[in-house]
């Protein structure tokens, strides 16, 4: 077995070419799951037995924790009960409008210290998120490679659907030479697998431009901000 993790573009600032990595976790274990695994495991104690001492832990951890008290089970991980917010000065007391009430959980160096020997496994992104795969010009057929000003184009991949009336939404081309960005205005397809538009006249023979995508996912209110993986060269 080993931790599965998947690596994704970085959109933060000027780490365009760089990338982070997100854990896997194809399973969430509920009670009765980690219950079934302890039993599979070959113990000699029985289910009832496990649900009664997990019940058991559960509800003295929270007495504990409601006592203003912090547990600690050595090896293993800590509880401990928070207060967050701003106090104005010393004299200032507890506001359940302006405070709150929270539990910090933290696991054991002893426990870190055996998770960070665990196998990794690289696999595939299957988050969905924009993709821009391929641009072609229309105008020669050519894929990924030369652009062209005035000239209609297709940007194909998936999740590609922007709203045109959002200010921040919208598809955009940038000069790497000077990083201008400069907005398409014209589109004659806005769809979520292919953008097809009207390369505006900025465009300058020799230089390398890249595309932008702003664009929300259905029912999300957060920007995401996608750039094509390659740079296309203007022509004439």
């Amino acid at each position: 077995m080993s931790i599965k993790y998947s690596l994704h573009r970085t959109v933060i600032g000027n780490a365009d070419n760089k990338f982070h990595s997100r854990v896997v976790t194809p399973q969430v274990f509920n009670r009765e799951e980690l219950v079934k695994r302890m039993l599979d495991s070959g113990t000699s104690v029985t289910r009832s037995d496990i649900l009664a001492v997990l019940n058991l832990l559960e509800s003295t951890v929270t007495n504990v924790l409601l006592e203003g008290g912090r547990i600690n089970l050595d090896g293993f991980i800590q509880f401990y009960p928070l207060i967050q917010g701003v106090f104005n000065d010393e004299f200032d007391n507890f506001d359940s409008s302006k405070h709150k009430i929270d539990v910090g959980v933290r696991a054991s160096s002893e426990l870190k210290q055996l998770v960070s020997q665990a196998k990794v496994e690289k696999v595939e992104s299957q988050v969905n998120l924009p993709v821009m795969k391929a641009f072609i010009d229309f105008k020669t057929g050519e894929r990924n490679s030369s652009i062209f000003p005035g000239t209609i184009a297709a940007l194909k991949g998936k999740n590609l659907k922007f709203n045109p009336e959002r200010e921040d939404e919208g598809l955009y081309i940038q000069n790497m030479q000077d990083m201008n960005y400069t907005r398409i205005e014209t589109l004659s397809k806005n769809a979520a697998l292919e953008l097809n538009f009207l390369v505006p006249p900025v465009i300058n023979e020799g230089n390398t431009y890249r595309f932008e995508l702003r664009n929300r996912m259905q029912a999300s209110n957060t920007l995401k901000v996608t750039r094509l993986s390659f740079a296309l060269t203007g022509a004439a």
